[in-house]
């Protein structure tokens, strides 16, 4: 039996991963076995954690989006279908990433398709990042090179999903389903709240249900692609921390992320995602901020009082990676100044992504590599 694919792209901070696991915890309701592969440019990524925390399978493709690493993507799904027979893989992209229909869906669906049914394209739409689009709604002020890459993820979807609903009034969301609808005609629009659940089980019937995958074609220049995604810096950091005494794990965390909040504000750096995750042996903790200047969304199992702990950092910022990974160090020393600590770093990384080389690249009337 063939395993539905389910690809689920979106920029930065669209919820991609909440989406992820609420659908995942779902279907597994419902009676599907169901497995889920993360994907990052560089390593050490919060969302595996979160998916095996969650209890699910987890694969993870490191070191480059899907598309230019679809042989590790490929290895990673047919490793899930060996080891546990999903009905189900849920596949997050990158948030930098798009032309997925021609780099992935494609390539799957003439080279394996005795193995993966692949589901309609899903693109989450964070509604602050409409800013172009809908002048009423406050977004950051990306470059021009980021925006192009938002605006070609949503171009390609088969489903656009509005995500967050739950943080917006009616008449905001209607506005957006409008301006979609008049920009995207060929594409399904669907509001939904992973964080709440609102509207999810309608997505996992057109993913079950749908037969329309990759229906959307780019024209896409890779030069400004790979500018935009250039302009982000990227940064991965685990560490392992331990205190002369129990610690309120939460209170540090918090200590941490309004120091480097503060670094951001005052050098104008634009904030596409942050997520830091503390774990321990009584739970974890985690906060996550998608914008400059927003209130971190915590989540925590558990009680946050512990000695020890384990840190996992994932920043991805338009700014240099220069001045990103001072504004970490400065925000840590602050932070362990407030709270002393033993620190010691074990992984730590900070870059531009490279250009997009994609493995396969399918045009509307003929594949080529």
């Amino acid at each position: 039996m063939r395993s539905k694919v389910i690809l689920l792209s979106g920029f930065l901070g669209a919820g991609k991963t909440t989406t992820m696991i609420r659908a995942a915890k779902m279907m597994e309701a419902a009676g599907k076995k169901v497995a889920i592969v993360t994907n990052d440019q560089g390593s050490a990524l919060i969302d595996t954690a979160l998916g095996r925390n969650s209890g699910l399978w987890t694969e993870e493709v490191s070191g480059g989006c899907f598309c230019c690493r679809f042989d590790d993507l490929l290895t990673a799904l047919q490793t899930l279908r060996e080891t546990q027979s999903p009905d189900v893989i849920l596949a997050e992209a990158v948030g930098s990433c798009t032309d997925l229909s021609a780099t992935v869906i494609h390539p799957m669906k003439h080279y394996y398709q005795d193995d993966f049914e692949v589901a309609p394209l899903t693109i989450l739409v964070d509604p602050k990042r409409m800013v172009k689009s809908i002048p009423a709604i406050d977004s950051l002020a990306f470059s021009n090179s980021v925006h192009y890459i938002f605006e070609k993820q949503i171009e390609e979807a088969d489903i656009i999903a509005i995500n967050k609903l739950d943080q917006y009034a009616e008449e905001e969301i209607d506005t957006m389903i409008e301006v979609l609808n008049q920009r995207y005609p060929d594409a399904m629009i669907l509001p939904i709240s992973a964080a709440r659940g609102d509207h999810m089980e309608q997505l996992i019937y057109e993913w079950m249900n749908s037969t329309i995958s990759g229906n959307q074609w780019l024209d896409l220049d890779y030069e400004k692609y790979a500018k935009g995604e250039a302009a982000l810096a990227w940064l991965n950091l685990r560490a392992e921390a331990s205190s002369i005494s129990r610690l309120d794990i939460k209170k540090w965390m918090m200590e941490f992320v309004n120091e480097l909040e503060v670094h951001f504000i005052l050098e104008k750096m634009i904030v596409a995602h942050m997520k830091v995750l503390i774990e321990h042996d009584g739970g974890f903790v985690k906060a996550s901020i998608d914008s400059t200047g927003a209130d971190p969304v915590i989540l925590e199992v558990g009680e946050q009082v512990a000695q020890d702990f384990h840190l996992v950092l994932n920043l991805r910022v338009e700014t240099s990676p220069e001045r990103l990974d001072e504004s970490v160090r400065m925000a840590l020393s602050a932070a362990n100044t407030e709270f002393p600590l033993e620190f010691h770093v074990t992984h730590h990384e900070c870059f531009r992504p490279a250009p997009p080389a994609p493995t396969h690249r399918w045009t509307k009337n003929h594949p080529h590599r």
